[in-house]
């Protein structure tokens, strides 16, 4: 009775938190539309009759489908484009992503670091922002934290029935229709899960099939549908081509031009996005990606413009490898997409913070023994995969990163668990 007491305090917190975080990070800036019209159209679109289309009539694989259902469900309930409720609900979606990180350090007998962390996450200021903008940010970090929980139920053995695994299968596919990044990670964790173990428990390899079936499953009558409706097997044409070719063009700067431009990019990003230099203009995402559509009027020219990229990859390996090593640095970064939301100094007090405690508690699972180390594994491999996934062909933008911002913040509590004790004994 006293943990169903504690446990419904924890929900109670993180909601609590999480809607003051909607009130004072959501609500204090003027809502972004360009994207969030897109994806409302389709939502619209789908609960009128008129299909998976921008506008009305015509089938489109823009945008991944799998936010557009979500937003299609609450309109259904709530009313056609009711943004305040989407937005409210996205409010209530971090509070229950806060109460299953809680929940996972319970399972593993640390409920007191858990709930720290669900409360510095719901209460985050970043995922505030995001629970007032109609795109995919806060529920593809909704979707991390359950399929972050659900492994570490898996790992932890307590989920090793087989629904488990159908549920992460189901719960991967579904993902990747809201983020088609997301796609590899199911056989990704089976990798690095295989390769850590020492021994196999039974039925290991039948669970393992369930779940890449259950996925399968889950994404197979969507590609199927977009095939019938355009004859390409594919889950979105979204703007892979515009990224690659921004890509493309910078691996075939110079060294000195490279770092040139990561210097301006970081400039820019510390001083709030202003200040941008004539020349970061120009190999940046919105001037690029516009050259990309003058270049490309028609698929003929565009499958051309494919091939030529990756020439570029080909014929330049050392300034390709160092591109995507900015790459990397700007997914780590977090830029000044709340510059309107937050204070320039608060946002770079956050970022220090998130990342000094992500420093600690790597350093902790290296030095330290005991259980909870897996769960810091089970972290550490979902910042890794995003990080393998977008840096060596996206052109990153960095809020690409911020839906995984929690596990720098998990690191962190984990870190302090182990710090605590050497063998990661200590319990609440």
């Amino acid at each position: 009775m006293n943990e169903r007491i504690r446990d419904l305090g924890a929900l109670v917190l993180c909601v609590g938190v999480s809607i003051a975080n909607f009130l004072i990070f959501g609500l204090n800036h003027i809502r972004s539309w360009k994207d969030a019209q897109q994806y409302s159209t389709f939502a619209s679109n789908l609960i009128s009759g008129h299909g998976y289309s921008l506008d009305g009539s015509t089938f489109s694989t823009f945008r991944e489908p799998g936010y557009p259902f979500f937003l299609a469900v609450l309109y259904r309930i709530f009313g056609n484009e009711n943004i305040l409720a989407v937005c409210f609900i996205q409010s209530l979606l971090l509070g229950v992503l806060g109460f299953l990180i809680y929940k996972t350090f319970e399972d593993w007998g640390y409920w007191k670091y858990g709930l720290a962390a669900a409360l510095c996450i719901s209460g985050l200021p970043f995922y505030g922002f995001y629970t007032n903008e109609v795109v995919t940010e806060l529920f593809y970090a909704f979707l991390l934290g359950v399929t972050f929980f659900i492994c570490a139920r898996i790992a932890q053995r307590r989920g090793s029935a087989w629904y488990w695994f159908m549920f992460l299968g189901a719960l991967c596919g579904y993902t990747s229709l809201v983020r088609f990044q997301f796609v590899l990670f199911l056989p990704f964790i089976i990798v690095v899960s295989l390769l850590l173990r020492r021994s196999y428990p039974p039925n290991t390899f039948r669970n393992i099939l369930i779940a890449c079936v259950t996925a399968m499953i889950i994404i197979g009558p969507w590609v199927l549908y977009v095939h019938k409706e355009t004859g390409k097997f594919t889950v979105t044409d979204g703007r892979q081509e515009e990224s690659l070719y921004a890509r493309a063009v910078r691996a075939q700067l110079s060294y000195s031009d490279l770092t040139r431009y990561l210097k301006e990019w970081v400039v820019r990003s510390i001083s709030g996005g202003t200040g941008e230099t004539e020349f970061l203009y120009r190999y940046e995402f919105k001037y690029l990606y516009s050259e990309y559509h003058r270049l490309a009027p028609d698929d003929t020219s565009a499958k051309k413009i494919q091939q030529e990229d990756i020439h570029a990859f080909i014929t330049h390996p050392g300034t390709y490898l160092y591109s995507t090593l900015i790459e990397a640095i700007k997914l780590a970064y977090i830029e000044h997409d709340y510059s309107d939301s937050t204070n320039r100094y608060l946002r770079a007090s956050i970022y220090v913070l998130i990342y000094a405690l992500f420093v600690f508690g790597f350093i902790s699972l290296v030095l330290k023994r005991g259980e909870l180390r897996l769960l810091g594994c089970i972290a550490l491999t979902m910042l890794t995969y995003n990080f393998l996934v977008l840096s060596p062909f996206a052109d990153v933008i960095p809020r690409l990163n911020t839906p995984y911002l929690m596990f720098y913040i998990i690191m962190g509590f984990i870190g302090a668990a182990l710090f605590r004790s050497d063998y990661g004994r200590l319990r609440a």
